[in-house]
């Protein structure tokens, strides 16, 4: 009987719980008899242990596990099946116990123990080999303990070899256990220190000699094997080549395990026993011993000197391993990735190892695989690439560019071009340039790549060291529109710009524009009775082009670059093209001005990409500021970029000297872009724009403001409004960097002009008359203009500035109102807040006094400026409310202004605008957001640095970036108090209040439902009771609300919710004039799903249960639809989207038209309309479209369209057409209908669900029944169905007079009776067609039928689009219009209609 285990509270130490729990854990839950064993002897073992009186101690259990072992091997030798698997116990108990015990221990017993562990491996070999595994555990453990100090030395070599021999056994178990206790035995061997490793030392000599031996047999069998005589002889070699074959692949197996443990000089004799192995032209040895040698590339590299694979020893393996590639390149691509890899890893792995060995292998190892790349394969081509990319990033360091660099430098010093010897870096770039030669022309996709790698690994030693590279990238771009690489190669010069600056690429690459318009000009003079070959065709054309295809890559790449070089080499070549294009324009030659102009534009578009953090703005401004003067006075179409540069000079240069700046937005709505198109994000800011270049940078621009302004001024006055947003962004960059005085008068003559303006009579003679064709327009732009400087004004600008924006906010011109309420919402941004601050209580009196009088095009900004003032507006009500006693949660109704401006933001959710309705709700986010951040500042004791009070409310950076870390899950009171504050607008006196207050709260609730969730038990009452009235707007929102509860309310608030809400929607559920039918049945899915259809059923009144159970039902089938779409398609996968809190679309909420739930099943009214219930973005092409396709159409279907109640309690499908004629049949007919012929032998099969199932006929099947109906039979003629064509007994009907098939009106049914069929052709228009010259209908002798006139069918009848509704009903129209004109009235049966009267 085995005693109980003892727990870790019983005091046992480390060593049991590690050794005995190990193998109670491991086998402890398993119920197979081999697992029970184990635990037994685990028990034995600790119950003899305990017997004896010893402590359970590693020492002890190791003891008594051998001791069981030597007792179950005596058993198993002269035992049967029961002592084998006690031996296989036991042996797995002495395994285990082994690995805890103390090398000493197991020393002072190294004898005995191999003794007893070799008897127990020559037992389990032969009878029990799952066992080997723990022999071969024990046998490295004996290996591994072993010293050569003392005597075990001898053993723990015969234990490491018996160890080896088990790494090639052909059970793969024992082999993995073997490699495994083998790589344990070498890593514990490298942890000694000092004589302790020259045992190590020789169990490394051992396993090479065993890596040596079975290397070198498979080559010598395969001798063996050619030498062979006779059939026995051959068959016998071949047997022997087999096996050495085997266990070399079974060695290399172990190698991947063993040659990261092995040290020098072991690991270099295996790696040649690996790399023989190689040459054999075996594609299975080839591929392990490349896995082999990969496993030791990848093997980290040890800090010790002299552990681990030397730097001879890769080299050595890394020639053969190309050479091996480059055989295979064509035949075998699977093991050129293997080598690819494993070449480029070996160069990483040399680098690390020994730097300056690998800076003499890397030329040749990149060249090896450059040539690799004329492979045929593209996966090979894209692993070499790869590689390629591995090496540029880590086996080039600094110490090899500054050899090139100087080896460069001293070159052209002597008057060379280059070194007469190339530097290993030269000659890798050599091979770089080569990727990219015509030769592997067909890897450019991915060769180009690797190139870019270079160019961004060298930086600026690009330009001399890879010169070769950027010219063939040069003559490349000239033809990059007919080549498939474009983007590979744009990338690729980019990087270079950005690498080498455009100083070097410039150099490399001219652009040479004149050359190219001068070319183009030569060859239009000489095309004209010119005999030109195909190679003087081609350089004419090389010339016309020039490079104007690397501005744009200029403009896209420059990020700090010299802007010294554009006003020394760039501003003057456009001052020569312009020149040129005058002088052109002077001689009539409209074609060289057209190619100057253009040239000249190019080149200018490049001052912004100049100005992109530049490094030497300071020096470089002042020389180029006259020219951009006098280019931005003169030359209209160069506005554009020279305004771009000089805003992003000032904003960067802000930026750089610590100023936050706040994108430019298009306010003005008028389309002018304010940021350039691919301008650096502010993260881009390179290192060497330090604080000091920056102030220095807005110093030099900020000193020419004085003559920029007065341009700028000039040119606002007189461009278009469509033209006025870059020019007003730069005038306020400017009015941001000039010096107070010079802004205050420029400011002061600009509101001079204003004020004469709007004093000024039309028709006086004094009147100013720049700016505009009338007064209105003049007033716009000189606001514009002011509205510009606001930001660069102080105090008393300000206050100047609010005296012209108050008055005009009450006037009645809405373009001159709009711009007023610009300039207020700019003042309040002024300042960073505080001047809102001191004039809080004007604005707050300007605000309420216009409410009546704003106009709809300035609404969006008077809601600007609510949303800047309400949240101050709410805490100061709150607070005075708090101190005469009340909770602070003030509503609408008596709350003075606050009451005033938060029914306008409300009433904003409903406006037309879509900008203003969007600006509404943000504002309704913003507010809460900004109130709990004030309540935190509060808590934490602080206030937000440089504002207090209003200002503090006011939408910074710093605020934007608060919220992006706040989470809306925490928001609390603050959120609370406002939800209150808009509750009360629900009891509005207008239907439109009472609408957009629910809308408001609908969208607070979906941002901030956590916060709310206690709050909306108090609101629902009053949303059920708005459900039951009549009015259709307020009905609709409050759905909407509801959909939000569904979706946003936790599940079991919801749930605890679903008595009220349930039976409040389905008043709505039979409605169809308002189109509320389907809201409702999309919100209840949605309840279904978040709760259970359950519970929601148990919420639904008796007489709706029949709309819920459709629900499910239908939900079922599209369930079952949807896996089996999955099941039989591979694109089938389940898509859905889950709604962000952050993404709300009102439209979405709250429309009634078309409704999609949650799976994205559309849903529609039966009239068109627009996407109005899901959470997902809008179709393509709005609403009020049917399906685009005959797919869309069968979607349609089987998801489910409009329907309306039949009959029963489930709802008619109007899309399913056997529904449809199931119900046009009378009440008593209404059965499962057999669509087929009484004398159809059921050739058409149905479904189970009566469909039809039509089956096409094969050809030859088709041929076999055709030829039997032509011979006939016996019993009679042969008659087939229309369809299937299949025989069956009866008179023929199958051949008329012109042998087309063809039934006749004779034929007989089943039963005998003979019944008329008609034919395509009796039925047709054919019989009624004229003969010869005459024209129209005559009349038919053979069926003694009038003619009839018809129209066909037109499939734009059912198009929703008028357009083609009218074209359908004209061609009606004519139709109808002949048959009068043609006499239909004195046809036949108007003559019998009078002879009867």
């Amino acid at each position: 009987m085995s005693s109980p285990r003892v727990s870790d509270a019983d005091g046992l130490d480390a060593s049991e719980r590690g050794a005995l729990a190990r193998l109670r854990a491991a086998h402890g839950g398993r119920a197979s008899a081999s697992s029970s064993r184990v635990v037994r002897v685990c028990d034995a073992i600790e119950s003899a242990i305990e017997g004896a009186g010893a402590r359970v101690t590693s020492t002890s259990v190791f003891a008594a596990a051998f001791g069981a072992l030597e007792r179950a091997i005596e058993a198993a030798e002269t035992g049967g099946e029961d002592a084998l698997e006690a031996l296989e116990a036991v042996s797995a108990a002495a395994a285990e116990a082994a690995t805890d015990a103390d090398d000493r221990v197991v020393r002072a017993k190294m004898e005995r123990t191999c003794e007893v562990i070799m008897a127990c491996g020559r037992v389990v070999s032969a009878r029990a080999p799952k066992s080997m595994r723990h022999v071969a555990k024990l046998l490295a453990r004996c290996a591994s303990s072993a010293d050569a100090s003392g005597g075990s030395e001898k053993f723990g070599k015969r234990a490491f070899q018996a160890t080896l021999n088990l790494t090639v056994d052909g059970r793969p178990k024992v082999r993995k256990a073997a490699v495994y206790a083998l790589s344990d035995v070498m890593r514990r061997m490298r942890e000694r220190t000092g004589d302790a490793r020259g045992l190590g030392e020789t169990y490394g000599e051992m396993t090479a000699a065993f890596a040596r031996k079975i290397g070198e047999a498979p080559e010598g069998a395969a001798a063996e094997m050619e030498k062979a005589r006779g059939a026995a002889g051959a068959k016998d070699a071949r047997a022997r080549a087999t096996a050495a074959a085997t266990e070399a692949l079974y060695m290399l197996g172990a190698m991947k395990a063993l040659l990261p443990t092995l040290d020098e000089p072991a690991c270099g004799a295996c790696v040649d026993a690996c790399v023989g192995l190689l040459d054999l032209d075996e594609p299975l040895l080839t591929q392990h011993a490349t896995e082999a040698l990969l496993a030791l590339a990848n093997s980290p590299t040890s800090d010790n000197s002299g552990e681990g694979v030397s730097a001879d020893t890769i080299m050595g393996m890394m020639q053969p391993v190309a050479a091996v590639a480059s055989a295979n390149l064509n035949t075998a691509p699977t093991q050129v990735i293997s080598m690819a890899r494993l070449l480029a890893r070996a160069q990483c792995k040399l680098h690390a190892v020994d730097a300056a060995s690998s800076e003499k292998t890397l030329p040749t190892t990149s060249h090896s695989l450059v040539k690799l790349f004329a492979t045929p394969h593209e996966g090979v081509a894209t692993e070499i690439a790869e590689a390629l990319i591995s090496l540029m990033r880590s086996c080039i360091d600094s110490g090899m560019v500054q050899d090139s660099i100087k080896a460069i430098a001293s070159a052209r010093a002597s008057g060379k071009a280059a070194p007469p010897k190339p530097t290993p870096l030269m000659s890798v770039a050599s091979s770089v340039e080569a990727a990219i030669g015509f030769r592997y022309r067909g890897a450019w996709s991915v060769s180009i790549p690797v190139v870019t790698c270079a160019f961004i690994r060298l930086g600026p030693a690009s330009g001399p060291i890879l010169s070769g590279a950027l010219n063939a990238l040069g003559e490349m771009g000239e033809h990059a529109s007919e080549l498939m690489c474009k983007q590979q190669l744009q990338d690729c010069i980019t990087a270079a710009i950005q690498a080498m600056g455009p100083e070097q690429v410039l150099q490399a690459l001219p652009l040479k524009l004149e050359e190219a318009i001068d070319a183009e000009l030569s060859n239009r003079d000489d095309e004209d009775g010119m005999d030109m070959d195909e190679h003087d065709i081609m350089n004419a054309a090389s010339r016309e082009t020039g490079r104007l295809w690397l501005i744009p890559l200029l403009r896209s790449g420059l990020i700090g670059a010299s802007m010294s070089f554009f006003a020394d080499a760039i501003l003057p070549q456009a001052r020569a093209l312009g020149t040129r294009a005058e002088q052109a324009r002077n001689k009539q030659s409209a074609f060289e001005a057209q190619r100057c102009s253009a040239a000249e534009h190019a080149l200018w578009s490049l001052f912004p990409a100049f100005a992109n953090w530049p490094n030497d703005a300071a020096e470089a401004f002042p020389m180029m500021a006259k020219d951009l003067g006098n280019a931005l006075s003169s030359r209209i179409d160069l506005q554009g970029p020279i305004c771009e540069g000089l805003k992003r000079l000032i904003r960067q240069g802000r930026i750089g000297a610590g100023v936050y700046e706040v994108d430019d937005d298009d306010e003005a709505g008028d389309g002018a872009s304010t940021i350039a198109a691919g301008e650096a994000n502010d993260d881009d800011m390179p290192a060497s724009f330090t604080v000091d270049v920056a102030e220095a940078q807005l110093a030099a621009v900020g000193k020419y403001a004085r003559n920029f302004l007065p341009i700028l001024f000039n040119l606002f006055i007189a461009s278009p409004t469509s033209r006025r947003g870059e020019l007003s962004h730069t005038i306020g960059a400017f009015a941001k960097v000039t010096d107070q005085q010079q802004l205050g008068g420029f400011f002061r003559t600009v509101l001079r002009k204003l004020v004469k303006v709007t004093a000024d009579d039309p028709g006086a003679p004094d009147a100013l008359i720049e700016g505009g064709d009338d007064k209105t327009a003049r007033r716009c732009t000189f606001m514009d203009l002011v509205f510009a400087l606001v930001s660069g004004l102080d105090d008393q600008g300000l206050e100047m500035v609010y005296k012209i924006a108050k008055p005009a906010c009450l006037e009645k011109e809405s373009v001159i109102q709009k711009r007023a309420y610009k300039l207020l919402n700019e003042l309040c941004e002024a300042l960073d807040g505080k001047w809102l601050e001191a004039h809080a209580d004007e604005v707050e009196e300007l605000l309420v006094s216009g409410v009546d009088s704003c106009l709809p095009s300035a609404r969006r900004y008077r809601l600007k400026v609510i949303g800047r003032i309400l949240p101050a507006l709410q805490e100061r009500d709150s607070e005075a409310d708090a101190e005469q006693g009340g909770d602070g949660t003030e509503n609408m109704a008596g709350a003075g202004s606050l009451t005033v401006l938060l029914s306008e933001l409300i009433l904003a959710t409903k406006e037309a605008n879509a900008r203003t309705r969007t600006l509404a709700y943000q504002l309704l986010i913003s507010i809460p957001r900004s109130i709990e951040r004030k309540n935190a500042e509060k808590a934490r004791g602080g206030s937000r640095s440089g504002s207090a009070g209003v200002a503090a409310w006011l939408g910074t950076g710093d605020d934007q970036e608060d919220d992006a870390h706040m989470d809306t899950e925490q928001m609390g009171a603050g959120v609370r108090r406002f939800f209150l504050t808009v509750l009360a607008g629900i009891v509005g006196s207008s239907p439109t209040m009472q609408s957009a207050t629910i809308m408001a709260l609908a969208r607070l609730l979906y941002e901030f439902s956590s916060a709310l969730v206690s709050t909306v038990p108090e609101l629902l009452p009053a949303v059920c009771a708005l459900l039951e009235g009549k009015s259709r707007e307020v009905v609709k929102s409050c759905l909407g609300f509801v959909k939000v509860v569904a979706v946003r309310l936790p599940q079991q608030e919801l749930a605890a919710e679903l008595p009220r809400l349930i039976p409040a929607l389905l008043h709505w559920s039979e409605d169809s004039k308002n189109r509320f039918k389907l809201k409702v049945r999309v919100v209840l899915e949605r309840m279904c799903k978040r709760c259970g259809y359950d519970v929601v059923e148990a919420s639904v009144p008796r007489e709706h249960s029949a709309f819920i159970a459709h629900i499910k039902r239908e939900e079922t089938r599209l369930e079952k639809k949807k896996k089996s779409s999955i099941a039989g398609s591979e694109h089938g996968a389940k898509s859905t989207r889950t709604a962000r809190r952050s993404e709300w679309r009102d439209g979405d909420i709250f429309s009634d038209d078309e409704l999609d739930d949650s799976d994205g099943r559309t849903r529609r009214s039966g009239r068109g309309g627009r996407d109005g219930g899901s959470f997902a973005p809008a179709s393509r092409r709005g609403g009020g479209e049917g399906p685009r396709s005959a797919a869309e159409a069968a979607a349609k279907r089987a998801t489910g369209g409009a329907r309306l109640p039949a009959a029963g309690d489930t709802p008619l499908d109007l899309l399913d057409d056997s529904a449809m004629r199931r119900s046009m049949l009378p009440q008593g007919e209404r059965r499962r209908v057999r669509f087929e012929d009484e004398d159809d032998d059921g050739a058409y099969k149905t479904g189970a669900d009566g469909k039809l199932m039509i089956f096409e006929e094969s050809e030859g099947a088709k041929r076999r029944r055709e030829e039997a109906e032509e011979d006939g039979s016996e019993g009679g003629r042969s008659r087939y169905t229309s369809r299937t064509g299949k025989s069956r007994g009866g008179a023929t009907a199958r051949t008329n007079a012109s042998g087309k098939s063809a039934r006749t009106s004779g034929t007989h049914n089943s039963r005998g009776v003979k019944r008329q069929r008609t034919t395509h052709e009796r039925h047709s228009a054919d019989l009624y067609k004229a003969k010869g010259k005459t024209t129209g209908d005559v009349y038919s002798k053979k069926t003694k039928l009038e003619p009839y006139a018809y129209w066909p069918l037109d499939p734009k009848l059912l198009n929703r689009r008028n357009s083609k509704k009218v074209a359908a009903r004209a061609q009606l129209g004519g139709v109808v219009k002949s048959a009068k004109a043609a006499g239909i009235l004195r046809g036949k049966k108007s003559k019998r209609d009078a002879q009867s009267v």
